[in-house]
């Protein structure tokens, strides 16, 4: 990480035109929301600011084109992502944003996966004009912080000193001190302030808990807390917490505390495009169709299909083009994994040979047990129906514990053994 020398700027840039001869600079903002209208907040007498919004109403000024914000020297993409039904960051709003403009030097604002700015030959700012409060307030922000990106890395670094030592002078804002980090490393300080606040968050709920218990009164104890400097009060958005965890959950890394935190939130989360269809979600056999039959079978019913599996597996139509209503996930159920919505779970790994011990022993082995734990605890979480599908006669004991140990759960959770007798399959299908 660098901090910003002392340098003197000269302000005059190549292949940009300016409407005024005493602009200095022109910049871009894409979306007219809390954070396009933050970053308005850097306007000053040299400094010309271009708003697009998809609603032209909501244009500044009035009348404002893409056209006019590929004519600026930055451009900052504050398009808001949303959370979608498989855990990840819904990114096809922002990402068709970055791919209409053939720009140079932009900037996104938002949130966004660790890597999407460098993939997408963007820079990114986390945030750093938030106060104790939760307010958006730019004047009075302490330092800034701008990860570049990959290439035209230093005209960029140019530009955006540029625009804060304007603002400095001019007087929008307080403070010109910049800190420089890669776009990756600037995404991933934007979740890891996100993960610590939280966390903070959490760990006085907790305080709190056992306060009641022991009959102490919390907020006298609070009071004193909050006097720490180090301490976050503000409300976090827990979308990002969910993207941090589905972030650890394809890493295959366990964070047992950020899983507490998002199992605990019960805020509803808004899914990207909401469906009114079932949800099922599909863990597939390596080795068998019958998984594919079924999930057609399950599309033909209305059904959305998340397809679970360690390796990206795409189901083609007959035209050759992805399956619509089809979404493939990765990951293992050798974690436990997290999703908004579930109302059938089809579980066909039992018919292929454990990857770990290389047998069909599935109620033996260590690590299918855990597999199958955390398949479960889908069931006690969503009150979903658990279909297990097998090949071979086998009673599993972890199955039978866990219906005993929960009988309201009895008729959600089976294992059905299936023939390899083809019109027997296909009866099944049809019954799916």
């Amino acid at each position: 990480m660098q901090q910003n020398d002392d340098v003197v700027i000269q302000f005059s840039f190549t292949g940009m035109m300016h409407n005024r001869e005493d602009c200095v600079l022109k910049v871009g903002i894409i979306g007219n929301n809390i954070r396009g209208q933050t970053i308005q907040q850097f306007q000053c007498p040299s400094i010309d600011m271009y708003l697009y919004d998809n609603d032209p109403e909501l244009c500044v000024p009035l009348g404002t084109g893409l056209g006019d914000i590929e004519q600026c020297d930055l451009i900052f993409n504050c398009i808001s992502t949303s959370i979608d039904h498989h855990s990840y960051y819904h990114m096809d709003n922002l990402l068709q944003a970055t791919t209409l403009l053939h720009h140079p030097y932009q900037i996104i604002y938002g949130s966004t996966p660790i890597g999407f700015a460098d993939s997408n030959g963007c820079g990114f700012m986390p945030e750093c004009m938030i106060n104790s409060k939760g307010e958006y307030h730019v004047k009075h922000a302490n330092y800034w912080i701008f990860g570049l990106p990959l290439s035209n890395t230093e005209e960029c670094k140019q530009r955006l000193k540029t625009l804060i030592t304007i603002c400095h002078v001019e007087g929008s804002i307080q403070s010109s001190v910049i800190y420089w980090l890669t776009a990756s490393e600037a995404e991933l300080l934007y979740v890891s302030r996100q993960a610590v606040r939280m966390s903070y968050l959490e760990m006085y709920q907790s305080l709190s808990d056992l306060a009641i218990v022991k009959g102490i009164e919390f907020n006298n104890v609070k009071l004193l807390l909050d006097m720490d400097p180090t301490a976050y009060s503000m409300p976090i958005p827990v979308h990002d917490m969910h993207l941090l965890y589905g972030q650890f959950q394809k890493a295959g890394i366990e964070s047992h505390y950020i899983e507490s935190i998002v199992t605990r939130e019960n805020k509803p989360i808004h899914v990207a495009a909401p469906t009114t269809k079932k949800i099922s979600l599909v863990i597939p056999s390596t080795n068998d169709k019958l998984t594919e039959d079924v999930c057609r079978n399950l599309v033909k019913k209305d059904n959305l299909v998340i397809l679970f599996a360690a390796t990206t597996t795409l189901l083609l139509d007959e035209d050759g083009n992805v399956l619509q209503n089809v979404i493939a996930k990765t990951g293992t159920f050798l974690t436990k994994q997290f999703f908004p919505r579930l109302d059938y779970i089809w579980d066909f790994s039992k018919m292929d040979t454990c990857r770990t011990c290389n047998t069909s022993a599935y109620s033996v082995c260590s690590a299918a047990m855990i597999e199958t734990m955390n398949k479960l605890e889908l069931v006690k979480q969503h009150n979903c129906s658990l279909t297990f599908l097998s090949d071979h006669d086998e009673n599993d004991v972890l199955i039978q514990a866990f219906v005993t140990e929960y009988p309201q759960y009895k008729k959600l959770v089976e294992i059905v053994h299936i023939l390899f007798d083809k019109s027997e399959r296909s009866e099944y299908v049809l019954r799916t």
